[in-house]
């Protein structure tokens, strides 16, 4: 099974800690983000497609084109078109279900493993809403009726995570354009498969352990999170 990873932002919240390195490779705890997703990718993952872009290069020579057990390909994005356009590209390479995954979030790999028992899937977070990110908005049997980008009063506490599980259906519907905080035209991959979602059941699993990096002070609590995690899981 195939599992697209999209790498290829500037991650410009970050600011100078992404001048020469891009964001998917920031060391947390002494590994990269992106080694730790590889780390938490299921047994049934076999083949990574990086989608690249900014500083995409240094990616490309830190993994070349098989890394562990894993076969590696990838995918030039060379016009910043939003994440919905960043998985079209891969389609040409896409066989049946697959996985998407953000670069610079950290995963569990059990949260994952769960998603895949789903036949189309969206992983959600269940916290706090604070203003910003995408609000789920959820039909009484746990599907997916629609993605709210930052709304003023939420439907739910369940924040889109940006991992999904989909299959080649997903290229059957246009992509949903937006206009982004540059006042840009990009299309959303959030928004696509809301849209899919009206004639397909995606279903929603629950987060345990997801953490988005956004921020540099991002990374120190990333870290303290890491050290939670395992210590959880120790006792």
């Amino acid at each position: 099974m195939q599992c697209v990873i999209l790498a290829a932002g500037r991650g410009v919240r970050m600011g100078e800690a992404v001048k020469e390195i891009p964001k998917p490779l920031l060391p947390v705890a002494g590994k990269s983000i992106l080694e730790r997703t590889f780390d938490e990718l299921p047994w049934q993952i076999d083949e990574v497609i990086f989608v690249v872009g900014y500083l995409g290069a240094q990616i490309k020579k830190k993994f070349g084109t098989k890394y562990k057990r894993f076969k590696i390909r990838y995918v030039q994005q060379k016009e910043r078109k939003g994440t919905g356009h960043a998985l079209k590209i891969c389609q040409p390479y896409l066989k049946g279900r697959f996985m998407v995954l953000m670069g610079d979030d950290l995963y569990c790999q059990t949260d994952l493993a769960r998603c895949l028992r789903r036949d189309l899937c969206l992983l959600a977070c269940q916290k706090k809403y604070e203003g910003k990110g995408g609000i789920l908005k959820l039909a009484p049997d746990g599907r997916l009726l629609e993605v709210i980008e930052s709304p003023k009063i939420p439907p739910s506490d369940l924040i889109n995570t940006g991992t999904y599980v989909l299959d080649k259906r997903f290229f059957d519907y246009p992509l949903v354009a937006y206009q982004n905080h540059d006042g840009n035209t990009e299309y959303g991959l959030p928004q696509t498969v809301a849209l899919m979602a009206k004639n397909l059941p995606v279903y929603i699993e629950k987060a345990t352990k997801w953490f988005a990096i956004t921020r540099p002070e991002d990374i120190e609590k990333a870290e303290k999170w890491l050290v939670s995690s395992v210590s959880q899981l120790t006792g």
